[in-house]
C-alpha cells in the first residue's frame, strides 16, 4: 500500500482569517498613526492651515510672529496712510490717525490663533479640517472717530461749494452795464462720506474725486432787459416813510436799440464774470435829486399875523387856547395832494386836553365856555391858505363878524362837526410854521414857488348890512336912573369874497370864492328898577326903549343920515373891508351861537357895528359842537 501524501497549503477558512488579521493590523496602524497625527496637530503652537486675517495668510505663524506681521501690514502703514479729496475748486486731505483710524492687531492674532483650539477634540479637529479645506477669514478689527470723519467731509464740502452768481444789470444815471454771472459747484455730503468710509474699510488711502454738481446762472433775457431799460425820465420827488420826509431820487430816461441789445445778450450769455457796457441814449429829468433838495421849503408862500389881547383873564385864557391849537399844527408837512384837516390835527378841545374857559355866545348872550379863541387860529390859517392859492375843501364863516381878519376871510371849526380842510395843491411839499408872541398869532407857509411872477389878491364886497337891535331889560339889582351895557351889538353883513390872480401886471383870473352871511348880534342894556326904599319899578326898560326908538326915528330925518353906511367902521365895497372891532365865534350846542366877548367894553365908544368882540363858531347854528 502506497503512503498518503499531506498537502502543505492551508485550508480556505484559514486564509480568510489571515486577511482579517491583516486588515485589523492595518487599521490599528492607521488609527495609531491618526492618533499620533492628531495629537501632534493639536499640540501645534501656530495658526492652522487656511487661516487668514482679511486677505493675509497667517497659517503656520505663532502669536508673536503673527503680531509682528500684522503690525507691519496695518499699524505701521496706517500711520502714513492719508485720504485726499479733490474737486475743481477744493483739495482737502487727512491721515488715518487724524481721522482716528486704528487697528487692533492683538485681537486679530487671538481670533486667528483660536481657530481649532476651542471645544472638544472632535470639534477642534473639525475646525482645523474646515479651515484647511475652505479657509477661515478673520476681519481685522478697525475703529475710527465718527466726528473727525464728519468734520473732514464737511470741510471738503464747504470748500468745494461755490455759490452760483447770477448775472446783474447795473443801471446808473450815467451808464448801463451788463455783468455775466458765474456757475456754482456743489458735492453731496452723503456721497462724500460714503466714499471716505469705503476707503477706510478697505484700508486704502490716496486720491478721491467726488462727483461735482454744476449749476449755471440764469441766462439774460434780451426782452426783459429792453423792457427794463427803455424808460422815460422821472423827476425826483418827496414821500413820507414812517412819518419822516424822504426824497425819491430822479431817474434818467433811457433809449436802446433792440436788435443791438439782443446781439450783446446772446454773446454775453456765453461768458462768466465779465462786464460789458450797453450803449443807451440818456435823457435827463426836469427835476434832479439835487434840484429837488435845493427847492424843498425854499420859498415863503404866505405870512399872516392876526392880533389878540392879554389884558383881562378872559383874554389870557383865550390866548392860551389859541396857543394850544397853533402848537398842534406847527411843523405839519403836507405832500402834494394831501389834505389838512383842522379837527384831525388839533383834536378835541376840552378841559382834559388843556383848554380853558373864555367868553362865548350862547343863544346870542355872553357866557363862559371851554375853548374860546380857537377860531382865530382857524381864520389865520385860512388867510394863509388864500394867500397861497391852495384848494379849499371845507370852510364855513362865523355866525357873527370877527375883527382879526377881513370880512369874508374868516373860518370856523368845532370838533365832531364843522371842519376846516384844505389841500396842498402845489407840486411840492408844504410846511406850516405857527406860533404866538405877546400880541399876535403867526402862520407861515413854506414851500416852493414855481411861478414867482404870480400874485394873489383877496378882496371882499359887502352886499348888505343889517343894523343890530337894542334890547332893554329891567334889572332889580341896579338903582333907578342907572343903566349897564351887558352885551355889545354888531351889525349883520352879507359879503362876497373874490380871488384875483395876476401874472406880473396882467390879471389872468378873477374868481368868486364864496358868500359869507353874518347875523346881527343884539345889544343888551340893563335898566335899573331898584328904588331907594328897596321897592322896584318894573317897566322902566320898556319906557327907555320907547324913548330911544323915538329919538332914533327923529335922527333919521336929519340931513346926512343917509351917509351913515359909509361912516368909519362900515365895511367897504369891491376889494376893501373896514372891519368892525370884534373877536371870534364858536358854535354852541342845540343851535346856540357862542361868541367870545371882552370882559370890558372897548373905549372910546365906537359905532354899533364896531363894538362887540365875538367868539368862535360856524355860520350854521344847527350843528352842536363837542365842547361849547
Amino acid at each position: 500500500m502506497e503512503p498518503e501524501v499531506q498537502s502543505s497549503l492551508p485550508k480556505p477558512q484559514s486564509k480568510k482569517r489571515i486577511i482579517i488579521a491583516a486588515l485589523l493590523i492595518f487599521t490599528a496602524i492607521m488609527l495609531l498613526s491618526a492618533a499620533i497625527f492628531s495629537y501632534v496637530l493639536l499640540q501645534s503652537t501656530t495658526a492652522y492651515e487656511g487661516v487668514y486675517v482679511d486677505r493675509l495668510d497667517v497659517s503656520g505663524m505663532g502669536r508673536h510672529d503673527m503680531l509682528q506681521y500684522l503690525d507691519a501690514q496695518y499699524t505701521i502703514p496706517a500711520a502714513e496712510l492719508k485720504i485726499m479729496l479733490r474737486s475743481p475748486s477744493a483739495e482737502v486731505e487727512a491721515t488715518y490717525p487724524e481721522l482716528g483710524v486704528d487697528y487692533d492687531t492683538d485681537a486679530a492674532v487671538e481670533a486667528a490663533y483660536s481657530i481649532g483650539r476651542t471645544g472638544n477634540v472632535f470639534k477642534r479637529l473639525y475646525d482645523i479640517a474646515q479651515a484647511g479645506i475652505s479657509g477661515v477669514v478673520i476681519n481685522m478689527p478697525q475703529s475710527y472717530n465718527e466726528e473727525k470723519i464728519d468734520s473732514f467731509v464737511n470741510n471738503f464740502c464747504k470748500e468745494a461749494f461755490i455759490e452760483v452768481k447770477e448775472g446783474a444789470l447795473l443801471v446808473t444815471n450815467e451808464r448801463v452795464v451788463i455783468r455775466s454771472g458765474r456757475h456754482g459747484e456743489s458735492v453731496s455730503k452723503e456721497d462724500v462720506k460714503a466714499l471716505v468710509m469705503g476707503m477706510i474699510k478697505n484700508n486704502r488711502g490716496g486720491l478721491a474725486e467726488p462727483e461735482v454738481t454744476v449749476t449755471h446762472p440764469t441766462p439774460f433775457d434780451a426782452q426783459d432787459i429792453y423792457a427794463q431799460l427803455n424808460s422815460e425820465p422821472e423827476d425826483a420827488f418827496f414821500e413820507r416813510e414812517d412819518g419822516t420826509l424822504r426824497i425819491v431820487p430822479h431817474k434818467v430816461g433811457k433809449k436802446i436799440d433792440r436788435s443791438r441789445l439782443e446781439k450783446i445778450v446772446e454773446e454775453h450769455n456765453k461768458t462768466e464774470d465779465r462786464d460789458r457796457e450797453i450803449p443807451v441814449t440818456l435823457t435827463p429829468p426836469a427835476v434832479t435829486t439835487e434840484t429837488a433838495v435845493s427847492m424843498l421849503f425854499r420859498d415863503e408862500l404866505a405870512r399872516v399875523s392876526t392880533p389878540f389881547k392879554t389884558v383881562t383873564k378872559n383874554e389870557i385864557n383865550r390866548a392860551h387856547n389859541i396857543g394850544l391849537s397853533v402848537n398842534k399844527f406847527n411843523g405839519t408837512i403836507l405832500l402834494p395832494g394831501e389834505e389838512f384837516s383842522f379837527n384831525d390835527i388839533v383834536g378835541s378841545r376840552n378841559a382834559k386836553t388843556g383848554y380853558k374857559e373864555a367868553h362865548i355866545y350862547i343863544n346870542g348872550r355872553v357866557e363862559d365856555g371851554i375853548g374860546g379863541g380857537i377860531c382865530q387860529a382857524v381864520s389865520t390859517l385860512y388867510t394863509a391858505v388864500l394867500q397861497s392859492d391852495l384848494q379849499v375843501n371845507e370852510r364855513k364863516s362865523h355866525t357873527f363878524i370877527v375883527t382879526y381878519v377881513p370880512l369874508g376871510q374868516d373860518a370856523t371849526a368845532y370838533y365832531g362837526g364843522t371842519d376846516f380842510r384844505f389841500v396842498n395843491s402845489t407840486q411840492w411839499p408844504l410846511m406850516i410854521e405857527s406860533w404866538l408872541d405877546d400880541k399876535n398869532v403867526h402862520v407861515v407857509f413854506k414851500g416852493t414857488n414855481t411861478t414867482p411872477d404870480k400874485t394873489v389878491h383877496i378882496s371882499s364886497k359887502v352886499l348888505s348890512r343889517t343894523p343890530y337891535e337894542t334890547k332893554y331889560v329891567d334889572d332889580p339889582n341896579l338903582p333907578v336912573g342907572t343903566t349897564k351895557k351887558y352885551q355889545y351889538g354888531t351889525d349883520g353883513f352879507v359879503v362876497e369874497t373874490y380871488k384875483t390872480i395876476k401874472m406880473g401886471n396882467e390879471v389872468v383870473s378873477q374868481t368868486k370864492l364864496h358868500t359869507s352871511r353874518y347875523k346881527p348880534c343884539t345889544e343888551e342894556i340893563l335898566v335899573g328898577i331898584l328904588n331907594p326904599d328897596g321897592s322896584t319899578t318894573p317897566g322902566l326898560a320898556a319906557e327907555m326903549k320907547n324913548i330911544n326908538t323915538s329919538t332914533a326915528a327923529a335922527a333919521e330925518t336929519k340931513p346926512g343920515a343917509a351917509d351913515a353906511a359909509d361912516s368909519p367902521g362900515t365895511p367897504g365895497t369891491a376889494g376893501t373891508t373896514d372891519v368892525p372891532d370884534v373877536s371870534d365865534v364858536t358854535e354852541a350846542p342845540d343851535g346856540q351861537d357862542t361868541a367870545e366877548q371882552p370882559s370890558e367894553p372897548p373905549a372910546p365908544e365906537l359905532p354899533a357895528a364896531q363894538q362887540t368882540p365875538a367868539a368862535d363858531e360856524p355860520t350854521t347854528v344847527q350843528e352842536p359842537p363837542e365842547n361849547p
